[in-house]
C-alpha cells in the first residue's frame, strides 16, 4: 500500500490530538467511532501526537499553539457545521467552513499563557481562507476586497504560498484580465485613533495593492477607491441646526441644512472618478461586474465599522451611538453597512438608516446581486471571513435575511458555537 503524503498524515494526527483533548468525556473507543476510525488506528495517531509533543501522556496539550494550531486550519469541524445547518435551515445558508475552536474545551492548564487564543483563532481562520482563496482563484476574474485584520493575515499567508499562487495564476483563464477592486474607502481613518493606529496594514486599498502584487501585476490589474467610508461629520456639522459656524460657510449654513449638505457631499464623492468607476450607476461600473467579494464583518465593540468607544471614531455622533445601543437597533456591519437583528438596514428615519445613508460603498442590495450572479455563473460570490464569538449576532442577522447575501462563510469554532445558541435563532 502506498504511503500517504506527509502532509495528510500530519493532518490526521492533528485531528486525533485535537478531539482527544476537546472530548475528554469520551472513551478512546467512543472517540474512534465518532471519528470513523478503528480503535487501533486512533491509538496509533495519538501515539504519533505524543511523539510530536502535541500531547502529553495524560492527554494535556503541551506546545500546541506553535505546532498543532498551525495544522488545524485544514480540519473542518463537521459537527458544528451540521448544527448550524440544523438551526438555520439550508435555503439561505452559504457554503460553510468551520475551523475547530481554539483552545479545545478540555485543554488544561490554560494555554492562553503561551499565546492569546483570539490571535490563534484569527490565524487559523485566515489560513483556511487563504487556502480556499487559492482553490477558488481559477473562478475569479473581478474581485472586490474589503478591510480587516483577518483579511490582512490572510494576505500575509497567501504571500508565503508563492508556489501555489504561481501554479494557480499560470493556468488562470482570465490571465492578464483579472482585476482586484478596492470596495472600502480609506479616507475616514484617523492616525490618532489607537484602534486604527495600524490602519494602513489592513485598509482595503493597501490589501488590494498587496494581493495584486502577489498574484502578479502583469496578470492582475488594480482598481483603487480613494474616498471616505462615510460622509465626514465635520462637514455635516457645519450645517447642523445650531448654525453657529464661525467659518466662511456661516452665511451658506443659514440656507443649507444638514440634509442638503448630505446630498452635496454625496454628489461630490460620486463625481470622483475612482468612486464612479467602482460604484457608479450603469452596467459598466465595477460593482455590477464583481464575481467575488472578500470581506469580514464588524461587531459593535471592535473593528473599523464598529461603534466606537468615547470620541474616537469620526463618523458617528455620541447621540447616535447611544441610540443604536439603547434601542438594540444595530448588531454590527458588513463592509461598513450596519444591519439590525433581522438583517435589515433600518426603517426610514431610524438611527441605523440615517447612519447607512452616509455610507459610501457596498450596500446590501449589491451583495444580493453578487450572490445571485455567483449562483448563475458558478463564481465564488460573497466570501465572509470571521473569528470571535462577538461576531455571532451580525452573522446570525445576515443568515436570517430572506435574500441571501453570503455565498461562503469561513468562521472559527467559537463563533459557530455562539451561532447555534437558541437565543440567536428565535
Amino acid at each position: 500500500m502506498p504511503r500517504k503524503p506527509e502532509n495528510q498524515r500530519e493532518i490526521e494526527i492533528a485531528e486525533a490530538a485535537y478531539w482527544r483533548v476537546a472530548r475528554p468525556d469520551l472513551t478512546t473507543e467512543a472517540l474512534a467511532s465518532q471519528l470513523g476510525l478503528t480503535r487501533s488506528t486512533l491509538e496509533r495517531r495519538l501515539d504519533a501526537a505524543k511523539e510530536k509533543r502535541w500531547l502529553a501522556q495524560d492527554w494535556i496539550l503541551k506546545e500546541a499553539p506553535s505546532q498543532l494550531s498551525e495544522v488545524l486550519y485544514k480540519i473542518e469541524d463537521s459537527y458544528l457545521e451540521q448544527r448550524v445547518h440544523e438551526e438555520y435551515g439550508k435555503r439561505n445558508l452559504p457554503k460553510l467552513f468551520v475551523v475547530p475552536a481554539w483552545p479545545p474545551k478540555g485543554a488544561n492548564p490554560p494555554i492562553s499563557e503561551v499565546e492569546d487564543p483570539a490571535k490563534i483563532n484569527i490565524r487559523m481562520v485566515a489560513h483556511a481562507a487563504a487556502n480556499i482563496f487559492l482553490q477558488r482563484l481559477p473562478q475569479m476574474k473581478i474581485v472586490g476586497l474589503s478591510y480587516g485584520r483577518t483579511l490582512r493575515v490572510m494576505v500575509d499567508i497567501i504571500a508565503h504560498l508563492s508556489l501555489s499562487v504561481k501554479r494557480a495564476m499560470e493556468d488562470h483563464p482570465s490571465k492578464g484580465e483579472m482585476i482586484m477592486v478596492t470596495i472600502f474607502g480609506s479616507l475616514s481613518f484617523r492616525f490618532d485613533d489607537p484602534r486604527h493606529g495600524d490602519w494602513l496594514e489592513y485598509s482595503a486599498s493597501h490589501l488590494t495593492n498587496r494581493l495584486a502584487r502577489i498574484l502578479g501585476t502583469d496578470i492582475c490589474k488594480r482598481q483603487f477607491l480613494e474616498t471616505p467610508v462615510y460622509t465626514p461629520l465635520t462637514f455635516l456639522d457645519l450645517f447642523a441646526k445650531k448654525k453657529n459656524s464661525k467659518s466662511n460657510l456661516s452665511e451658506i449654513s443659514k440656507i443649507v441644512g444638514e440634509k442638503d449638505a448630505l446630498q452635496i457631499a454625496k454628489a461630490f464623492v460620486e463625481a470622483i472618478p475612482t468612486y464612479h468607476d467602482v460604484f457608479g450607476k450603469g452596467q459598466e461600473s465595477m460593482i455590477e461586474k464583481l464575481d467575488t467579494v472578500i470581506t469580514s464583518v464588524g461587531d459593535l465593540d471592535t473593528g473599523f465599522g464598529s461603534l466606537p468607544r468615547g470620541e474616537a471614531a469620526p463618523f458617528l455622533r455620541k447621540e447616535e451611538i447611544e441610540a443604536l445601543r439603547d434601542e438594540d437597533e444595530a448588531v454590527g456591519d458588513i463592509a461598513g453597512c450596519y444591519v439590525t437583528k433581522d438583517g435589515t438596514t433600518g426603517e426610514p428615519g431610524s438611527t441605523i438608516a440615517k447612519v447607512n445613508e452616509r455610507l459610501f460603498g457596498l450596500k446590501i442590495a449589491n451583495l444580493e446581486k453578487i450572490v445571485s450572479r455567483a449562483e448563475e455563473n458558478n463564481s465564488p460570490g460573497v466570501i465572509v471571513i470571521a473569528s470571535s464569538r462577538r461576531k455571532a449576532r451580525v452573522i446570525s442577522a445576515l443568515l436570517k435575511r430572506p435574500d441571501k447575501v453570503i455565498s461562503e462563510l469561513i468562521i472559527s469554532g467559537d463563533l459557530a458555537e455562539e451561532l447555534v445558541k437558541e437565543e440567536l435563532v428565535r
